[in-house]
């Protein structure tokens, strides 16, 4: 089931606690991961996920890992940013294109840190290719 962990603008209704606690936990995560607080933004992504698996909202689920990636890359644990980037695009399917450019930034980041310089092109080629549909 794919949701989203926020309302349609024309919806009078406010959301459910729960997805308004989601929607500030990713907002939180990328707010932290942009200050290159990888601890807490990978806080607020565990945090996020909770609640999403809970709502079964695959997008904001994927949105989350596409956050690890980034916060795992600025550890230094790229493996785990490698692995978080995959579980973005496989959670929620192809993703959607901003989410997949995020992801595939991540493991391009990570695959130039340890070397992979031709994996690191494929990725960044897939997020230029992604962020090119997200506009």
């Amino acid at each position: 089931m794919r949701t989203s962990a926020r309302p349609p603008a024309d919806d009078p209704r406010p959301p459910p606690p729960e997805t308004e606690a989601l929607r500030r936990a990713l907002e939180r995560a990328e707010l932290l991961v942009i200050a290159l607080d990888a601890a807490g933004a990978l806080a607020a992504v565990g945090q996020a996920l909770r609640l999403a698996r809970r709502l079964g909202d695959a997008a904001a689920a994927g949105r989350a890992h596409a956050i690890a990636a980034a916060g795992h890359y600025y550890r230094g644990d790229y493996v785990a940013a490698v692995a978080s980037g995959i579980d973005a695009c496989a959670i929620d399917g192809a993703a959607d294109a901003p989410t997949g450019a995020k992801a595939m930034l991540g493991i391009a980041m990570s695959f130039v840190s340890v070397g992979e310089l031709p994996r690191a092109e494929e990725a960044a080629r897939r997020a230029v290719r992604l962020a090119s549909q997200a506009q």
